[in-house]
């Protein structure tokens, strides 16, 4: 759909679990598991939604494309800036919690929906993991910061974190992890065999609603998940200044061609990329870049 040059270096996941040598899995092993989304059904209820349809499924599943990713996140030109809130992502074994990690929950209003799967590299993904069993689920905070896009005259090492600028400081998860809990109750017989994902939107939307000036193509956004006694409220210089164990996910917002123009587009896109045509043309609006 959209092509961007690639500076994709992460080949892995990691798991934090306190030892000296974390566990790995190779990233091509984690990105096509299926992820779901909670949505709200009415009278307050919660149901499961997949975000990335299976290949071999019907009424045109086969024309998505797989959207995760862990390092670089796409922009099309033609599509406006997507709302980011925070969220938990839950990696289910067999239907049942493995590992915990912090979440976006990334959406383009079009068409009279929501759209999370946008194409590729459209749904940002953690690419550190905190083991289940050892998660004090009262204690836990989520916390995002933005760096703005890196400066040309900027040092060649990337020593510029303490250019952060914090979006959000140690926001209880709590209430996620019982809503993870309501929908896995009940959940759909795909997740009884293999690897899946859950993500779920914090249900506080003034506080995981992320809004910066500096939330803009080329900046780097940071979400961490750890608990409130070691977590720190504010970035040093140096990664290896950070002396406390997390899940993070960390994503670079990459502005790329325009997806509506490509002789490539699958059917299903059409509707996004064709009402914010419409819609643009119709306003006079222009994207900000």
């Amino acid at each position: 759909m959209v092509s961007a040059s690639s500076t994709s270096t992460l080949s892995y996941v990691s798991i934090a679990g306190g030892s000296l040598m974390a566990e790995k899995l190779p990233l091509s092993y984690c990105q096509s598991w299926p992820l779901w989304c909670t949505s709200a059904v009415g009278d307050g209820r919660l149901a499961m939604r997949r975000v990335n349809p299976s290949a071999d499924g019907d009424d045109e599943r086969g024309s998505w494309v797989d959207p995760l990713t862990f390092e670089d996140m796409w922009l099309p030109e033609d599509l406006p800036f997507p709302s980011f809130h925070l969220a938990l992502t839950l990696v289910l074994k067999d239907g049942t919690p493995r590992y915990v990690a912090p979440g976006l929950d990334s959406t383009v209003a079009s068409a009279g929906r929501e759209w999370r799967n946008r194409g590729l590299c459209s749904v940002p993904m953690a690419k550190t993991w905190l083991p289940w069993r050892h998660t004090p689920i009262a204690q836990m905070r989520l916390s995002a910061y933005v760096q703005p896009p890196t400066p040309p005259d900027a040092p060649a090492d990337g020593s510029d974190g303490a250019r952060c600028q914090p979006l959000a400081v140690l926001v209880p998860v709590e209430k996620a992890f019982e809503m993870a809990a309501e929908v896995l109750a009940d959940a759909p017989s795909e997740l009884a065999n293999g690897f899946s994902y859950l993500t779920v939107r914090l249900p506080l939307d003034d506080e995981s609603l992320l809004a910066s000036a500096a939330l803009v193509p080329g900046a780097r956004l940071r979400v961490f998940l750890s608990d409130a006694e070691s977590f720190p409220t504010a970035l040093g210089s140096s990664d290896d200044s950070w002396a406390w164990e997390r899940g993070e996910c960390d994503v670079r917002l990459m502005q790329v061609s325009p997806g509506g123009t490509s002789a490539y587009l699958p059917d299903v896109y059409r509707p996004l990329f064709e009402n914010q045509k419409l819609y643009t043309a119709r306003s006079g609006l222009v994207r900000p870049v």
